[in-house]
């Protein structure tokens, strides 16, 4: 199915985009194979948690991309928003809170019950009229009350169509940004990162979803230097079509900016400035929850994966910026047995491989055990391939 979103800013209306694809998240990994935090960095100042601390944190607080609702929206005169239930809304912010753990800023976002209200009748309005939108019409037999609430709603609200939870839209939507309309300022991205918010609400009704940002409870905050991907990443959080982003917090000059990727696991340098770049390279300094947002994306990347380390430098600000981006699998892929990030015939030839006794194989045994027996055995591999062939398997339960 295709995905969109749409973007804003206070007072601004931007145009709908085409976004990627929905990935899925099997389950949670029990083992951390390196849990120190990248290096150092300078020039930024957010939190750094450790590949240990993440998954901890994704432990005790789950997340499910399910949708029930108290009530169900009623699209037909004279229309009703319907309530999301407690479980989809507490899913939402859980995921929300990981995202924003991750990058170090605060991760003690709350729902608002108002915030709620308007983002899930901004929804219904949008789906009522067919089409998404930040200042939709009012439908001819709607009432006023209830239009402006949606209005409201609509216009305060990063917004997106066609995914089938409010995690999906946050992951794949929100935080991703990588199209073509959208990647120029990422500011669906920069709202969700907004160090200041405190308070948010959600809304769905069919494939129309919404999360609320312009928080007026919000309070000052001196975090600069937000990233994503982050210093410490999880590879399901962040793919090849994602865009990087660091927020300065201030203005940032397009002219007088340089920055230097570097792949540390072979030494691969992309450079991005004015006068040229190895991908795109922009500079946005509106007011999507905080301005002086540098984003770059690197040519030739198929993907990032675990063990994947990066080094950022960033010259022409009013600090030199330098920090490394060191990704792990926060979750278990499950059936995965070669980690490289898809379920293939590959796979089962290895897991078979091991089975008849092959030594010296590079094979991640828990991905492997899809059956969760606590073994690997030959009926994991039956699995794996009745789920090659098409069979309703789902491996890791």
């Amino acid at each position: 199915m295709k995905r969109t979103l749409i973007n804003l800013k206070k007072n601004t209306v931007i145009k709908w985009a085409y976004l990627g694809t929905v990935t899925s998240i099997i389950a949670i990994s029990m083992i951390s194979s390196n849990i120190y935090p990248a290096q150092a960095s300078q020039g930024m100042n957010v939190e750094i948690h450790t590949e240990e601390e993440i998954k901890e944190y994704a432990e005790k607080h789950s997340y499910s991309e399910d949708t029930s609702y108290i009530e169900l929206p009623d699209l037909k005169a004279p229309y009703s928003a319907g309530r999301l239930s407690s479980d989809s809304l507490n899913s939402a912010l859980n995921f929300l809170n990981l995202v924003r753990y991750v990058a170090g800023i605060p991760y003690n976002v709350q729902l608002d019950d108002e915030y709620t209200k308007l983002a899930q009748t901004g929804t219904m309005l949008n789906a009522v009229n067919g089409k998404m939108e930040h200042n939709p019409s009012k439908p001819a037999d709607m009432d006023e009350e209830l239009y402006q609430l949606g209005y409201k709603g609509t216009s305060s609200s990063n917004l997106g169509w066609g995914y089938g939870s409010l995690v999906s839209a946050i992951k794949n939507g929100w935080i991703e940004d990588g199209d073509a309309n959208n990647i120029d300022r990422v500011g669906h991205r920069r709202w969700v990162l907004n160090p200041t918010m405190k308070k948010t609400g959600f809304g769905k009704t069919g494939i129309y979803t919404s999360m609320y940002v312009f928080d007026s409870t919000f309070e000052k905050t001196d975090q600069y230097g937000v990233v994503w991907p982050a210093q410490v990443m999880p590879t399901e959080l962040f793919g090849k079509r994602y865009p990087w982003s660091i927020s300065m917090g201030y203005n940032v000059d397009y002219e007088s900016v340089n920055v230097k990727l570097t792949y540390e696991n072979t030494g691969k340098v992309w450079n991005f400035s004015s006068s040229g770049s190895d991908g795109e390279f922009y500079v946005d300094n509106q007011w999507y929850g905080q301005p002086g947002c540098i984003i770059f994306r690197p040519d030739d990347i198929l993907g990032y994966n675990d063990g994947d380390r990066f080094k950022v430098e960033i010259s022409g600000l009013k600090e030199n910026v330098e920090y490394e981006v060191k990704f792990f699998d926060l979750y278990i892929k499950y059936g995965d047995a070669n980690k490289d990030g898809i379920v293939n015939s590959s796979d089962a030839v290895l897991m078979k491989k091991y089975l008849a006794g092959y030594k010296d194989l590079e094979i991640n045994l828990e991905a492997c055990d899809v059956n969760l027996d606590g073994v690997v055995t030959s009926a994991d591999v039956v699995l794996v391939l009745k789920k090659l062939a098409g069979y309703d398997v789902v491996l890791g339960k």
